[in-house]
């Protein structure tokens, strides 16, 4: 059985292209250096979270950044959405950074 190694990206939305090509990427190294190596790269990020019901859909989000193996954050040109629910940061992807960074 291969090891997992689950690896969230988080970054604002202006990077989609840079998203896509991060699941691609994982992909690929999990046909060539993970099946040598017999690891297994699991790509998290927000796209891959269902929202809940009655959940704060960041919540949900925060769920999968506690069990990431590993955390990469990609900037460009926006800081990310406000949220107003996410005192004291001023948005999303920084809540989403702290986290990682706090564990």
């Amino acid at each position: 059985m291969k090891r997992r190694i689950s690896v969230f990206i988080a970054s604002p939305g202006d990077l989609s292209k840079e998203r896509e090509l991060f699941r691609k990427t994982s992909e690929l190294l999990n046909l060539g250096f993970g099946d040598g190596a017999n690891i297994e790269f699991e790509p998290l990020g927000w796209e891959g979270t269902l929202a809940s019901t009655g959940r704060r859909n960041q919540g949900v989000i925060n769920d999968e950044i506690d069990k990431c193996d590993v955390f990469v954050l990609a900037m460009h040109r926006r800081w990310g959405q406000e949220a107003p629910d996410s005192a004291p940061y001023s948005s999303y992807t920084e809540e989403e950074f702290h986290r990682a960074l706090e564990r």
